[in-house]
């Protein structure tokens, strides 16, 4: 048992999807499946104690909703993984640990439906921090990819106090006040304090640069969310990669909504690479998907 800040390789925040193994016909048709919200209601339950701690199991969805269900083989009430996430992908999955109080203490990366890496338990406490659910002073995550020489799971105990650190979440910008400015009354010469809070956060915007042969590049600001939904394309895979189609689609849109024409609206717009810049992602894309130049008037200054 080790205690570090140190815990997960950054991996990218991208959808999986279940193995070829399948237990269609045998799953129980009525499962109970538990939202964040209702946590404490599957809790509340009996039967659910294995060695000191109420032990259920979790799945975080693509959007990051979590969800939860008992543990045990599936059957009855009972989900198998596949079925919490009821589309079969998933962020992270695993089975999670509870005192007899309702605090987290500890979590896993089990599932014989998914066999999730290790590496995706940041996101599932990215979601837990976000759900505020409860928590333990110390934390145990175990890798059930990694046993000792004793045939022991490796443990990693983590205080949670720390886990902000530990995943590489930015702390919101701080909310700051000037003093109260000192204005006197020349009527009746009585002092009065007028506060004037002054508040600010510091914003980082995004922007896709599409570099359009023989033609201006053309640069977009994008929300953060389809900045990273793009970057998993631009740190590799090109065209192989998964998330490829829905970039092209996604981009493809996106320039229509900003008055961008495309030369043929059925066509298929020829990535031909994306590259990662900083808070800017450059394209090359085909000379002939777009319409003539002076249709790209509109696109080429910032806008949200």
């Amino acid at each position: 048992m080790t205690a570090s800040t140190k815990v997960f390789n950054k991996i990218p925040k991208e959808v999986r999807f279940a193995s070829l193994f399948s237990r269609v016909g045998v799953l129980p048709p009525n499962p109970v499946i538990y939202p964040a919200s209702e946590l404490s209601t599957l809790l509340a339950q009996k039967n659910l104690m294995e060695e000191g701690n109420i032990v259920v199991r979790f799945l975080v969805k693509e959007d990051g909703a979590l969800v939860f269900g008992k543990e045990g083989a599936p059957e009855a009430d009972v989900p198998a993984h596949s079925q919490l996430s009821q589309d079969a992908s998933y962020l992270a999955v695993g089975n999670a640990f509870f005192d007899e109080s309702g605090k987290l203490v500890g979590l896993n990366n089990k599932s014989g439906d998914f066999r999730p890496p290790f590496d995706t338990l940041q996101f599932a406490l990215e979601s837990i921090l976000a759900a505020k659910i409860p928590l333990a002073n110390k934390i145990e995550i175990v890798n059930v990819d990694k046993m000792d020489r004793n045939l022991r799971y490796e443990v990693t105990t983590v205080a949670s106090k720390d886990l902000e650190k530990i995943l590489g979440l930015a702390p919101v910008a701080a909310v700051q006040t000037v003093r109260p400015i000192e204005i006197k009354s020349v009527s009746a010469q009585e002092s009065k304090s007028v506060p004037t809070p002054v508040f600010f956060q510091a914003a980082v915007k995004h922007y896709l640069t599409l570099k359009i042969l023989r033609q201006k590049d053309v640069e977009l600001e994008i929300s953060p969310d389809l900045f990273n939904k793009f970057k998993l394309v631009a740190e590799g895979g090109g065209m192989v990669n998964p998330n490829y189609p829905l970039f092209q689609k996604t981009v493809k849109d996106l320039l229509v909504s900003k008055g961008i024409k495309l030369a043929n609206e059925d066509a298929r717009l020829l990535f031909v690479d994306a590259e990662l810049k900083g808070n800017k992602i450059e394209t090359l894309i085909g000379s002939g998907d777009l319409a003539p130049d002076e249709t790209l008037a509109k696109g080429r200054a910032r806008s949200s």
